[in-house]
């Protein structure tokens, strides 16, 4: 019978696009057992491991009364290769991975699938398993496994292809992994045969192909395993409406009780996610209930712990009520990477405990901070919490990470960060004017602390211009020691007192 599809209708027609899609492509959508969490492969995005010319890294979103979170980086999982999900365990506790890792995240020489499984302390790094003779020379063609964890169905280009691309199955048995069964030509053509799946009972399967007979580019088809050999098939036919259409579809599969895959047609950029909900008529072809189903999703997956690392958790959060934000964080140090914080404010991301970092925190109508953590006191779970200020005229901004050589204006190296950062502040609002004020303790000379803070005042106004801020939008002032922020009866308070400040004045 082939396969019905109820799909949502809202009042300007089907809505099947999810926010999260972006100008980038997204591929090869994993939906957990509970549905609470997506994990898909971003190619082209300028975050990835290797940038824009990464061919594509594993993201996921987090499901939530308001509707999906934003996108997150899945680091743990992430190469230089091409990385995907390609299914789950029957307990949750186990996420399977297209292609091999290696320890030191580069690359492995050798082909096949991978396992990282969830402990106490984090998902482990990806173990690798071995099906004898596969092999693949196109990247992100597409794999299913089923939950059983015994049943691999996966699109390559191989010497004994047919077209460019044909679909094989490898089966698990006692023994380990069978070779690779290139299925016949009643499934495989001379054209492209893509991103295969199937349906949990293990007799109807979905791939994708550009062969004569369909819609557009690429069409999802589907045939009937008619006996136990893998060889004996129906003939395949195009999935039913609305699925296929003038533009590409791939990576079709029934995922908790719905159909994920995804589509260009009227897209975002390249591929788009799209789900559909299954027919009730179709029960059979659902996925089959789990006894022992994995408990909804709070957050997101822990990051892996290896050894020499540390899981650093944080909160965005609007600096004058509290509520968390999502926001963009760049980290920088001896390596520079960028997570993002969701729409509850978190991220997470993994660290070296043998260096020292700076977090970057920014969003659009906010002021960006910069928050340096210390490599002594980094141990175990580290947490931070970053406030940002909303952009309104009279913010004060205290820069206190710009530092000076004692009694001098002679910027220290330290300082350029977060003088950076207000020369982002600054480009991303050209509207906006600031007024640099230059502060110190009371003790010495109340003149001289005056001429060293307009000195110093000048000196960060000057290294702003330098960067293509016009001088015309800074006005600055030294204040000396007249606007105390702590008493000056002790050190700590005196430290607080010698700062440098920006307000926006417009």
């Amino acid at each position: 019978m082939r396969l019905l599809i109820l799909f949502l209708i809202f009042s300007h027609g089907l809505i099947a696009a999810q926010s999260f899609n972006s100008v980038y492509d997204e591929q090869a959508p994993a939906l957990t057992a509970d549905g609470n969490i997506l994990y898909f492969t971003l190619a082209g995005h300028p975050d990835n491991k290797l940038g824009k010319r990464d061919p594509g890294d594993i993201w996921a979103v987090l499901k939530t009364p308001a509707g999906w979170s934003l996108p997150q980086q899945q680091i743990q999982w992430n190469n230089e290769g091409y990385n995907a999900v390609i299914g789950f365990g029957e307990n949750g506790n186990e996420i399977y991975l297209m292609g091999h890792y290696q320890s030191d995240g580069s690359p492995a020489a050798s082909q096949g699938i991978s396992v990282s499984r969830k402990t106490v302390l984090g998902w482990t790094h990806p173990e690798n398993i071995y099906i004898p003779y596969y092999t693949n020379k196109v990247l992100g063609s597409g794999a299913w496994l089923h939950p059983a964890g015994n049943v691999l169905v996966y699109s390559a280009a191989t010497p004994v292809a047919y077209g460019a691309e044909d679909i094989f199955i490898a089966l698990k048995g006692e023994s380990g992994w069978t070779e690779p069964l290139h299925l016949s030509k009643i499934i495989n053509s001379d054209f492209q045969e893509l991103s295969p799946s199937l349906s949990d009972d293990l007799t109807t399967l979905y791939f994708s192909s550009n062969r004569p007979g369909g819609q557009g580019s690429f069409d999802v088809y589907e045939s009937h395993r008619l006996d136990d050999s893998w060889q004996n098939w129906s003939q395949p036919v195009v999935v039913s409406k609305p699925v296929n259409s003038p533009g590409r579809e791939l990576y079709f599969a029934i995922q908790s009780g719905q159909v994920v895959y995804t589509s260009t047609l009227n897209s975002d950029g390249y591929g788009d996610v799209h789900f559909l909900l299954l027919n009730d008529s179709v029960a059979k072809t659902q996925p089959v209930k789990i006894d022992n189903p994995v408990e909804p999703a709070k957050e997101l997956p822990e990051a892996v712990l290896p050894a020499g690392k540390i899981r650093l958790s944080g909160k965005v959060v609007n600096q004058l009520n509290g509520e968390p934000i999502p926001a963009k964080i760049t980290i920088t140090g001896k390596e520079r990477s960028v997570v993002h914080a969701d729409n509850n404010g978190g991220f997470l991301i993994l660290i070296d405990n043998k260096n020292s970092i700076n977090l970057y925190a920014e969003n659009q109508g906010f002021i960006g901070k910069i928050e340096k953590i210390d490599k002594s006191k980094l141990s175990g779970d580290y947490q931070v919490v970053l406030s940002l200020q909303p952009v309104s005229v009279g913010t004060i901004i205290n820069l206190g990470n710009v530092l000076f050589r004692q009694s001098t204006a002679i910027l220290l190296e330290e300082s350029y960060d977060e003088l950076d950062m207000v020369v982002d502040f600054m480009n991303a609002n050209p509207q906006i004017r600031i007024e640099l004020s230059g502060h110190t303790d009371n003790r010495g000379d109340k003149a001289l602390n005056i001429k060293l803070s307009t000195e110093r005042v000048k000196r960060v106004k000057g290294y702003l211009v330098s960067k293509g801020i016009s001088a015309k939008r800074i006005e600055g002032k030294g204040y000396g020691g007249i606007k105390p922020l702590g008493t000056n009866a002790t050190e700590e308070g005196r430290r607080l007192n010698r700062r440098v400040e920006f307000k926006i004045i417009r």
